[in-house]
């Protein structure tokens, strides 16, 4: 398996190696051009190529980049699907939709949120209401954001985490982390006051290519929770018939943490599943998250609080620019073939469970690949 040659850790790579796999396929791209110029000026845009008849009332829609250092796994799994064929096993009355890059400004810029400092997984809700509260974040604000990179002030708010986590507990600490809040537009997690240039596409995209569908399966590929590339699936239902229908996709490995664990464990505010759900009011729709293993928490926040410093500083010295982004990547995007190999054929595993559970009790060919 020679899987390496799907991925790239550039922005600009990915979009040409994304481009090239759908000339091959003859596949036409659409284009969803985002205001903000990316490094050296290149163009950013999301970019989507559908496979299959806009008539097919069975859709399956693969999205990648969310956060922006994340990309880079979910396009390499895209890209992959494309080249070994995936295209040519489609079931009857079904089509696929690729959306490369959806935060084009996070994957090219290596920052988790958009161009608005905007975490798109906290961003969709309804905006005209009044925004959730998260005052335990609002506690660990001035903690998270560094003032110096090093040093007694890096110093103090380190310690100061530590005792906000000892003294409130895991529970009180990590939903301070994973809420998301509206409060802070400098902060970490900030899930926005309106809807994000991402948000806005999002919808377009799913209004022209997924009104028509009756049936549809999403897969948002994610990274940074779980063992070392293993492929944890999650759905965000809390129960009901949506979830039971995961689970027969899916399988046991699936998680529901909103289900399983309760909200007093696990909030997630704006999440995208819900406006993928909410903009399809007209489908059934089963939206999972790929969420890939790699580091621990620990080097999780502390590679989030040092990138932020780094956008809130405006500093530009190349080395420190250097420095900060690559090891925040790697975070999220383990360059190692091990890895990648891992991520792949978990990713072709589940692309084939999407499509067998959308052909589901008619009589479809097996999509499994």
């Amino acid at each position: 398996m020679q899987v390496a040659r799907y991925f790239s850790k550039n922005y600009d790579k990915a979009r040409r190696k994304f481009f090239a796999a759908c000339e091959v396929s003859s596949t036409p791209v659409e284009r969803y051009v985002n205001p903000i110029a990316g490094p050296d000026g290149i163009e950013l845009s999301a970019d989507v190529a559908r496979i299959g008849p806009m008539s097919a009332s069975r859709l399956l829609i693969m999205v990648s980049g969310t956060h922006g250092p994340e990309f880079f796994c979910g396009s390499g799994c895209q890209i992959g699907w494309i080249l070994e064929g995936g295209g040519l096993r489609l079931p009857l009355d079904t089509a696929v939709l690729l959306v490369h890059g959806i935060n084009p400004y996070g994957a090219a810029w290596i920052r988790r949120e958009t161009e608005d400092n905007i975490d798109l997984n906290r961003n969709f809700l309804d905006h005209s209401k009044p925004h959730p509260e998260n005052a335990e974040y609002a506690a660990l604000h001035d903690h998270l954001l560094l003032q110096d990179l090093e040093g007694e002030k890096r110093r103090q708010s380190d310690a100061a985490l530590a005792s906000f986590r000892a003294a409130q507990g895991e529970i009180v600490y990590m939903r301070g982390l994973s809420s998301g809040q509206y409060s802070h537009p400098d902060g970490l997690y900030y899930g926005g006051r309106k809807s994000a240039w991402s948000n806005v596409t999002t919808h377009a995209i799913l209004a022209k290519h997924a009104a028509q569908a009756k049936k549809v399966a999403l897969i948002d590929y994610h990274t940074g929770y779980g063992p070392f590339g293993y492929g944890t699936l999650m759905s965000m239902e809390k129960g009901g018939a949506a979830l039971a229908r995961a689970r027969r996709w899916f399988g046991h490995s699936l998680m529901a943490p909103f289900a399983d664990a309760g909200e007093q464990l696990f909030t997630v505010s704006g999440h995208t599943y819900g406006g993928y759900v909410a903009a399809l009011p007209g489908a059934q729709v089963t939206a999972i998250c790929l969420e890939y293993g790699t580091f621990d928490l620990e080097r999780d926040v502390r590679v989030h609080r040092q990138e932020n410093w780094l956008w809130r500083s405006g500093r530009t010295e190349p080395s420190l620019v250097r420095r900060i982004k690559e090891e925040f990547l790697s975070q999220f995007y383990p360059d190692t073939l091990d890895w990648k190999e891992m991520i792949f054929m978990r990713s072709q595993q589940v692309i084939g469970q999407a499509l067998n559970g959308l052909a589901e009790d008619d009589g479809s060919v097996d999509a499994s690949v």
